[in-house]
């Protein structure tokens, strides 16, 4: 074979109408996309920016309120307890739901128990707890990102990864709008922890998106081959003690506001 037969294009394929490019966004899968995309904003902007104007308004001091940004750092080291995440079934609930969506719905109960626990408190006298639960769904919900993710590739082809990741942004954009606004708009009217109860209540629509959504393909653990490792137990815990120091000194200087 000659070197300009090697190098001839591929035969012209038929070119899609821009209705059909875009018919792939009335898709189940990428509508339940879009629900995952603002189940997964909600809580990242109410955690954060939307509960600093609370304590705020509580009262308390920006160094304090600085502290709070801590609850985000799930949102960093989410890669430390995804293989758990991967490798790790649940009881009864991933027979019934699949792997994924089975950790979907179990991450998503876990941020909406925690926001329900936050509108419980009062800054001014609950600030610890208040702290501990900011913490917790901010855990939950980076843990629900590491399985809308896996489930996003799992469940569509190629030919529509872009649409499904479109779809996630555009719900992830509608949520830190909603997040933003609502509860400041509530929390004039009827106060901040009825407030933050109706955004639990709306963060309910995530588990109802898993429940529509299509099954994903079956979940495969994959081996980890570790037979070219080296065995170095001495050396493994003075490596992951370092990491344990370097995470609590960056969080002792990203909570001081000098990070």
């Amino acid at each position: 074979m000659t070197d300009a037969a090697s190098s001839a294009p591929p035969p012209d394929q038929p070119r899609r109408s821009v209705f059909g490019a875009l018919a792939v966004f009335g898709e189940r899968r990428v509508a339940v996309m879009l629900g995952l995309g603002f189940a997964a904003g909600l809580p990242n902007f109410l955690i954060f920016d939307t509960m600093s104007a609370w304590l705020r308004a509580a009262g308390l001091s920006l160094a304090v309120i600085s502290l709070f940004s801590l609850a985000t750092l799930p949102y960093s080291f989410k890669f430390l307890w995804a293989p758990l995440v991967d490798r790790t079934a649940i009881p009864g609930l991933t027979r019934w739901l699949g792997h994924r969506r089975s950790w979907m719905v179990v991450a998503q109960a876990g941020v909406i128990a925690s926001l329900l626990l936050i509108s419980t408190g009062d800054p001014a006298r609950d600030l610890k707890m208040m702290a501990v639960f900011a913490v917790a769904a901010g855990f939950c919900s980076a843990t629900q990102d590491i399985v809308v993710d896996a489930w996003r590739i799992e469940a569509a082809d190629a030919s529509r990864q872009g649409a499904m990741a479109a779809a996630y942004q555009w719900g992830y954009r509608i949520a830190n709008i909603v997040a933003g606004a609502a509860p400041l708009f509530l929390a004039d009217r009827i106060g901040w922890r009825p407030a933050y109860a109706l955004m639990a209540a709306i963060m309910a629509l995530g588990p109802l998106c898993v429940l529509g959504a299509p099954r994903e393909a079956e979940h495969r653990i994959r081996p980890v081959h570790t037979d070219s490792v080296a065995y170095r137990p001495v050396l493994d815990r003075i490596e992951w003690l370092a990491r344990l120091a370097l995470l609590v000194v960056a969080a002792a200087l990203f909570g001081s506001g000098l990070g």
